[in-house]
């Protein structure tokens, strides 16, 4: 039983019923998910929402793209791009087509253990420039604690 308490619907013309297309934290999110959903059909798509239902779940990389988009509104730029560079580089590849409910606690720390270089932490290389690999402060990000 979910705890979630905002159900987001959306009719569909060809069926004459709403699809429901899952239940969120919050108003806002449902929100996106819904404005998202509206217009990929506007676009003649599938919602990827319906589209990852039907599979069987939500699929990793759909919930990670939804989260993100809503965060870049509560970050610096910068600090989305480089939340979206490491989402893109090290987590998609490895969890993006999977099932958010297939993914299990081993899975993430195989990932940590084996996809992630040796010695490379997210915080770390969240601080490091994408060029360089230095901290774009000029600080040494080993010295924080």
């Amino acid at each position: 039983m979910s705890t979630k308490k905002n159900r987001a619907r959306l009719w569909n013309p060809a069926t004459k019923k709403h699809d429901d297309v899952g239940d969120y934290d919050t108003l806002e999110e449902r929100d996106v998910v819904i404005a998202q959903a509206r217009l990929e059909r506007s676009q003649g798509k599938v919602p990827k929402v319906i589209e990852d239902k039907a599979k069987g779940g939500e699929l990793f990389v759909t919930f990670a793209e939804r989260t993100l988009m809503d965060r870049k509104r509560r970050v610096i730029l910068s600090t989305w791009q480089n939340y979206n560079n490491m989402l893109q580089k090290w987590v998609v590849p490895t969890f993006g087509e999977m099932k958010l409910r297939d993914i299990t606690p081993r899975d993430v720390d195989r990932w940590f253990n084996e996809v992630l270089p040796q010695g490379l932490t997210l915080e770390r290389s969240a601080l490091q420039h994408p060029l360089h690999g230095d901290d774009p402060r000029g600080e040494d990000a080993g010295d924080r604690v």
